[in-house]
């Protein structure tokens, strides 16, 4: 079995464009991916010369193969290709050297990448991150309600303006503070269980009535919604807070309650008279 016949089931299967030719550049052994990337499925490349398979690439590329046949490996950035459709792609090519089993040169392999194709690829992608990101920090930035990004650890990474509205205190002057700094005494133990549930993976969600303190020392009644974000590993990355101040709500209930015991102990005490009365 020559090695030609040996290396084509393999090659062809091989998930890349790749070649392979002996010392005279002629083709031993092909992959799918090379003849579909090059337009060359209606060729028969197998003993046929790469120059006379590719004669506009011979003053770009000879030079550089026989480089490598004298053992120096060889990239070209970028080589400009017209496939048979017409079509004109921008490619990479990776050309090494391989050794015969007596350890001499048996001939070089050979390996290209559409590199317009992905940098269009990679621009896009990053076209899509910078609409995300920007669609992200216009709604934390602008939103109505309070935001705030959270380190696993508990502390404050970034706020919105309606969050330094509501606690009084500048993004500046939280950053690096721990949350249970500013939050009631009372309010600590639950909140601290709450978010380490949400570390844990515990609960997708939390929402959690609570209180801070605001700079000038009064309680600020708040309800935050939370979320972890996690990395590919599923490590934690930070919560994601939104904070809605119910501070008037809360005097609002507290005001109602106490008109109800205030007309309730006078009803009481009424009904106490004519019952008194009635006797």
């Amino acid at each position: 079995m020559n090695i030609s016949t040996a290396l084509n089931p393999i090659i062809a299967v091989t998930p890349v464009p790749l070649a392979i030719v002996d010392t005279n550049l002629n083709y031993i052994a092909v992959s799918a991916q090379w003849t579909s990337l090059l337009q060359l499925e209606e060729q028969s490349l197998i003993g046929h010369s790469h120059f006379a398979i590719f004669p506009d690439l011979e003053a770009q590329q000879k030079a550089l193969f026989e480089d490598c046949l004298n053992g120096k490996d060889k990239t070209i950035q970028e080589s400009k290709y017209q496939r048979a459709d017409g079509r004109v792609i921008f490619l990479k090519w990776e050309i090494r050297n391989w050794q015969a089993m007596d350890g001499s040169i048996g001939g070089l392999l050979l390996y290209c990448e559409n590199i317009r194709r992905k940098s269009f690829k990679d621009q896009q992608l990053q076209e899509d991150l910078y609409q995300s990101e920007n669609q992200f920090n216009q709604a934390f930035d602008h939103s109505l309600i309070g935001m705030a990004i959270i380190s696993p650890e508990g502390k404050w990474k970034r706020i919105n303006r309606s969050l330094t509205q509501i606690l009084g205190y500048t993004e500046a002057e939280l950053n690096g503070h721990n949350v249970k700094e500013i939050t009631h005494a009372d309010d600590i133990a639950d909140n601290h269980a709450a978010l380490k549930a949400l570390a844990r993976g515990d609960m997708d969600k939390v929402r959690v009535e609570k209180r801070y303190i605001h700079k000038d020392g009064s309680i600020k009644w708040v309800v935050v919604a939370a979320t972890m974000l996690f990395d590919r590993e599923g490590h934690p990355l930070h919560f994601i807070s939104q904070i809605e101040d119910i501070t008037q709500r809360k005097e609002d209930q507290d005001k109602l309650v106490r008109s109800e015991k205030k007309y309730r102990s006078i009803f009481e005490n009424v009904q106490e008279v004519f019952y008194q009365l009635d006797e």
